[in-house]
């Protein structure tokens, strides 16, 4: 079955990314291993299912076997087989994902030391990520011919290519105004990016995603807490919200594909933030709409 699987790589390797490819292409190689005697057209139903509850078996999780099933169902379709078309897609459990409170986005600020240059571009990372809810990836990538600090804006290449601009505001800009005049000093002179890495293997270069993670992992020890750089998104999604953004101009400011990704990131919206709206506070102090 491995030169079948090979011909639907190649065929894969077209329209998915390369780390698709290579989840896809594990999962059927060890389905070839299960069942060595077998050809795509051997396979029923209950193969495949047998299949897989060995993998849950070995403690695979949902997200796995989510996984698995999509490769299954992209291989056996490609060899126009229905032997993957009714596998059950297990139900994602949804939880409630981190996000910060106003006390704890400071707290990120406040460990910034702002007197040195890593504090300096750690503070413009975070104050730039909190008020355009800019991705890992985005912000790595921005470069700095698509910031523009005077007009307050910048201009990102988005999921999907598009080009999509954000908004900030002027105190931002201070911060990466502050952050560009030491950047100056220390970047190379063929760096296109806005953030580069201080000191490491490759100092005065464009920061990578791996490289975010490690800063924002650091910062977040200092402030007491766990942090990843998507925590600064939906923060800026319940914030912003929480301060009286329209869901839909959060939407659009951060450049969601449709309203629906908003709400789920604002699940987390605190019960502080509902103090404001409570009946019985209201009618305790007799406060009137």
């Amino acid at each position: 079955m491995l030169p079948d699987i090979d011909n639907w790589i190649n065929w894969l390797t077209i329209d998915k990314s390369q780390a698709t490819v290579a989840g896809y292409a594990y999962e059927l190689r060890r389905l070839a291993r299960d069942f060595p005697d077998k050809q795509p057209a051997d396979f029923t139903p209950q193969d495949l299912q047998r299949y897989l509850a060995g993998r849950r078996a070995a403690g695979c999780g949902d997200a796995t076997i989510r996984h698995a099933v999509n490769a299954l169902r992209s291989f056996f379709a490609y060899h126009h087989s229905p032997a993957a078309a009714s596998l059950p897609m297990p139900r994602p459990k949804r939880k409630i994902q981190r996000t910060l409170s106003f006390e704890q986005a400071l707290a990120v600020m406040a460990a910034c030391n702002t007197s040195s240059i890593i504090g300096k571009r750690d503070l413009a990372l975070v104050a730039l990520m909190l008020d355009t809810g800019l991705r890992s990836r985005e912000v790595c990538r921005l470069k700095l011919a698509d910031l523009n600090v005077d007009a307050l804006l910048l201009k990102v290449i988005v999921k999907g290519g598009q080009e999509k601009f954000g908004v900030y505001a002027p105190e931002t800009a201070n911060i990466l105004a502050a952050w560009l005049a030491e950047r100056a000093t220390i970047a190379r002179s063929d760096a296109p990016t806005v953030f580069v890495a201080i000191g490491g293997l490759k100092p005065g270069q464009g920061l990578t995603t791996d490289g975010l993670r490690r800063i924002f992992a650091r910062i977040g020890q200092a402030a007491g807490f766990k942090l990843s750089p998507h925590d600064l998104r939906r923060t800026f999604a319940t914030l912003t919200i929480t301060l009286g953004a329209p869901t839909r101009m959060v939407q659009l400011w951060g450049r969601w594909q449709n309203i629906q990704e908003v709400q789920r990131y604002t699940e987390a919206l605190t019960a502080q933030g509902f103090e404001r709206y409570s009946p019985i506070r209201a009618i305790l102090r007799g406060l009137e709409p």
